[in-house]
């Protein structure tokens, strides 16, 4: 019979995880490969996005129709403005290198102005392009998923300032802070789920649990941070759930709750493995917050 979980067992426990996260990270590292991506194979995989992307725009976009209304029209078609747009992001680029890049290559039709590419953002033809490449890559998947948010300043530079002010338009004060909340796949390496929020971080974590409903992705497992609790086990029901207990949790919290405990403490290491594949997601966002949000 097994013996039942008590408050002293799982007290005793908490006082042990920092040694066993240590341990486990010893083991790992002397078993560890040079698991780096060669140029090579970066080259080859830039050589199927570029061939790949424009195909699949155009299928995301083939029942978006173009209202026709007054006033000027749009040198782009919506496959264009979202293949640019995309270009940009993927690239790192600012609105300016975005519109040079489009002319020195040929990929649009038209030649295009900074301003051009900073109306992307804000275009709804491009929107229902990317939810629907978006719903096609990842509709209905199956994933091992990790949480994670992070928060970055908005910060007004002087190019970005000087440019509007040429123009007559106003530049707002300040600073300002975003919080952003993803969920990754650790099978496809994707980014299945985004929210975003001015406000705080748990706004963007509901945003993104809303994306991830309405795209019906089905979550098989969740690894998140220390500071998501046993909240988390209600938003993902059926789902094997990996937390590392803060210092003050206690058992009380329900029969999964009580579930995810013992697991840990009957199989720590191999709890602890599954927990610390959240590594390459938390990896990956740090760069994407590097290569992208430190400034505007």
């Amino acid at each position: 019979m097994n013996k039942k979980l008590t408050q002293k067992d799982f007290d005793d426990f908490k006082e042990s995880i920092e040694d066993l996260i240590k341990l486990y990270k010893e083991s790992r590292l002397s078993k560890m490969e040079n698991a780096e991506e060669s140029e090579e194979e970066r080259l080859a995989r830039l050589r199927r996005f570029g061939q790949e992307l424009r195909k699949d725009i155009d299928e995301a976009g083939k029942f978006v129709k173009i209202k026709e209304e007054q006033g000027r029209k749009s040198k782009l078609t919506p496959q264009e403005k979202a293949y640019i747009l995309i270009i940009k992001e993927y690239l790192g680029l600012s609105n300016r290198e975005t519109a040079e890049l489009a002319s020195l290559l040929n990929l649009t039709k038209e030649e295009i102005s900074y301003k051009t590419v900073e109306r992307l953002y804000s275009d709804p033809d491009v929107f229902v392009i990317l939810y629907n490449l978006l719903s096609k890559t990842v509709g209905g998947l199956k994933v091992d998923a990790v949480m994670d948010g992070t928060g970055y300043s908005l910060v007004v530079t002087k190019h970005y300032r000087s440019e509007r002010e040429k123009s007559g338009e106003g530049v707002k004060e300040g600073r300002d802070f975003v919080y952003s909340f993803f969920i990754f796949d650790l099978g496809s390496n994707l980014i299945v789920a985004y929210g975003y929020s001015l406000k705080s971080e748990r706004e963007a974590y509901e945003m993104a649990l809303e994306v991830l409903r309405d795209l019906g992705v089905e979550v098989d497992s969740l690894r998140a941070d220390k500071y998501y609790g046993k909240s988390t086990l209600d938003d993902f029901p059926d789902s094997e759930v990996y937390l590392i207990p803060k210092s003050n949790a206690t058992i009380k919290g329900g029969k999964r709750w009580r579930e995810m405990v013992l697991r840990f403490m009957r199989n720590p290491l191999e709890y602890l493995e599954e927990y610390f594949k959240r590594e390459r997601a938390e990896s990956l966002i740090s760069s994407i917050k590097r290569h992208y949000m430190l400034r505007l």
